[in-house]
């Protein structure tokens, strides 16, 4: 029976340089291969400038392609196509510029792929970072300043009634004609409670100043419009403020941290990527549908939580968990695989 080997020059030149480079990084990192296989490689040199096609060339080739074999399962994760990416790349215009301004005469080299897919993943993660920074310290802002104006108004409420009953408590005494020194206590406590509903007042105030500031993009002439009185622009200040807080904790902060999650995954994988040598191309189109994923998973395991994993609000926040299934999706797919496996069983048993 015939052996039909491939019968293109350009390839097999192609694959025995790559093979060589192969066994190069394998001997670097003393990765230890076969004599035979070794053999094999340097042998197939001969094949340079000969037909692939010519018969007497077959079981040199058959040898070669068995050793190329061996020769990329023994070097993996790094592969031919990883080491190519391991070399530097042409330098950026700027780059270029550069040198002739200093008076470098040499031609700069520039950064390798796996360089740049680190900076692509750095300035990701930073501006994941970023933005879980912002919206976080905005919700913890907003959140704190309308749990304090709540407060300072319960406050002024207490001193209020506290006040009133402390006026009806003085005429009355007054009228009973108790003596000067319980009259004169009854009055130096409602003026103490005076002075805490004043500063009570006072804090509300300034707490509504802070609300409308941080929505200075609002036009809040045009929002009271319709608002009679002082009590009223405050509901308004209030609903709108708690609007954009239960957008942010529900919507968009779940997004951000699963992306922050999905940011460190990506930035941990490409670490290990070239400690081994295996960065190549595909992996940044992985890295890119992480960064979706990621941000999806945020968002739904902020949803299904604490339902889907049986845990509690003392136990790990929603948004702490949205992190966690940014970084490893699997947790998220692993419970809907399950969800899914657990209805359609009941389905089948119907």
């Amino acid at each position: 029976m015939a052996i039909t080997m491939i019968a293109d020059g350009k390839i097999l030149g192609e694959s025995i340089a790559d093979a060589l480079r192969l066994l190069q990084y394998a001997s670097a990192k003393g990765i230890a291969i076969p004599a035979e296989v070794m053999a094999n490689i340097v042998q197939s040199q001969s094949l340079s400038g000969k037909d692939p096609a010519d018969q007497e060339t077959y079981k040199l080739q058959q040898d070669f392609w068995a050793a190329f074999a061996l020769l990329s399962h023994a070097t993996e994760p790094a592969t031919v196509e990883s080491l190519k990416y391991e070399l530097a790349q042409p330098p950026g215009v700027l780059s270029v510029w550069w040198a002739k301004i200093r008076g470098r005469t040499d031609t700069p080299s520039g950064p390798t792929s796996a360089e740049r897919a680190v900076g692509r993943a750095r300035n990701w993660a930073l501006l994941g970072l970023g933005l879980v920074a912002v919206f976080q310290a905005y919700f913890e802002v907003g959140n704190s300043t309308l749990t304090s104006f709540q407060a300072a108004q319960r406050l002024v409420a207490e001193k209020s009634v506290f006040v009133q009953s402390s006026e009806k408590q003085i005429d009355a005494a007054t009228t009973a004609k108790q003596s000067p020194q319980e009259i004169a206590a009854i009055r130096k406590a409602r003026d103490a409670a005076q002075v805490d509903r004043d500063q009570a007042i006072n804090a509300t105030d300034r707490r509504l100043r802070l609300m409308r500031w941080m929505m200075g993009w609002i036009d809040w002439d045009k929002q009271f419009a319709k608002d009679k009185d002082a009590f009223e622009k405050t509901q308004t200040t209030l609903a709108v403020l708690q609007g954009y807080l239960l957008v942010l904790r529900e919507f968009v902060l779940p997004m951000a941290w699963g992306f922050l999650g999905a940011a460190l995954y990506v930035s941990r994988a490409l670490a290990e990527d070239i400690r081994t040598t295996a960065y190549a191309p595909h992996r940044a189109v992985l890295f890119r549908t992480r960064y979706f994923m990621g941000t999806v998973a945020g968002f739904i395991v902020a949803k299904l939580f604490p339902v889907a994993l049986g845990m509690n609000n003392e136990t790990i926040t929603p948004l702490a968990m949205a992190m966690v299934v940014g970084y490893s999706v699997e947790v998220l797919f692993s419970f809907l695989e399950k969800l899914i496996a657990t209805f359609s069983t009941k389905k089948m048993s119907q």
